[in-house]
């Protein structure tokens, strides 16, 4: 290293200036630069061994089962008015079966379509479907817990079903699984002494067929203004939405539940054939989880 030097006299104290030649100082500067590159490495690998924070995994949404999209734009004209299926989510890749719930002049197909997305740490959730010709898009940011009612949107694009940007609620649906009481009343004119008592015992399968809707099994015990007795039969639940009859279809109980699964405030449970203690009536009420 180069320096120069300059002395000057003074009546106090002589006073030594360095100055460093431009070669001199990029030298120190490399010089610092390559200890820095070898120097990072190390660091890390004792970062690694040693009891200090660390950072953590970046969070992923994983879940299986029951979905339901609906719209909250209500019209009776409306091409597609939601999605019901079956959707899992595994390292930020979505699949799964949804079923458009389409009017009749739509044509769009009324079967269970494989569906295709991703979502992200963030719980922004995007699904792409084929509908009518066309390509289907649902967007939404889901809670930290899927089983949570949130906002969202769809459209679809081209097709005999496109549709602008519609607004729409979305949430994973927990199981049927438990034992359902109620009291129910007579739908079509209501009146004193038709109270009936509804028990199901529902047990929903964790694997869906092939249109995403979960088959149910159980029975259901009703008392009171109608009685009666019945095991399930071609059961299913489909976006948090239960249709349940016998294998005679006389008896039918559908319910729309809530994401928890524990709650249906609407539900009805009808006798299509009259029978000794049970008027073919509709009765409406509300299904709770015990």
């Amino acid at each position: 290293m180069r320096e120069q030097s300059k002395t000057q006299n003074s009546s106090s104290a002589a006073t030594h200036q360095v100055y460093y030649s431009p070669e001199a100082l990029n030298g120190s500067i490399m010089l610092v630069k390559i200890r820095l590159v070898f120097l990072l490495p190390l660091a890390a690998l004792l970062a690694c061994g040693s009891n200090g924070p660390l950072v953590s995994a970046v969070p992923t949404y994983t879940f299986s089962g029951d979905w339901g999209a609906t719209s909250t734009f209500v019209s009776l004209s409306i091409p597609i008015a939601g999605f019901f299926g079956s959707l899992s989510a595994s390292g930020g890749t979505v699949s799964g079966t949804l079923v458009p719930i389409t009017n009749a002049s739509c044509g769009a197909a009324s079967t269970g379509i494989a569906v295709s997305g991703s979502v992200d740490a963030s719980g922004n959730l995007t699904v792409t479907l084929p509908v009518g010709g066309g390509t289907a898009s649902l967007n939404a940011t889901l809670a930290a817990n899927p089983q949570t009612l949130v906002g969202g949107s769809y459209q679809i694009v081209g097709g005999t079903c496109a549709m602008s940007v519609t607004p729409m609620t979305i949430a994973e649906y927990a199981p049927l699984d438990g034992t359902y009481t109620g009291t129910f009343n007579i739908l079509t004119t209501p009146t004193s002494g038709t109270a009936t008592n509804v028990t199901a015992v529902l047990t929903q399968s964790i694997t869906p067929n092939a249109n995403g809707m979960f088959p149910v099994t159980g029975t259901v015990t009703t008392s009171g203004a109608c009685t009666a007795s019945f095991t399930l039969s071609n059961s299913v639940v489909w976006g948090g939405f239960l249709t349940a009859s016998d294998s005679s279809g006389y008896y039918v109980v559908v319910g729309s539940f809530n994401p928890a699964g524990t709650t249906a405030q609407l539900a009805v449970f009808a006798n299509k054939n009259a029978t000794t203690g049970c008027p073919s009536w509709e009765f409406a009420g509300a299904l709770t989880r015990q």
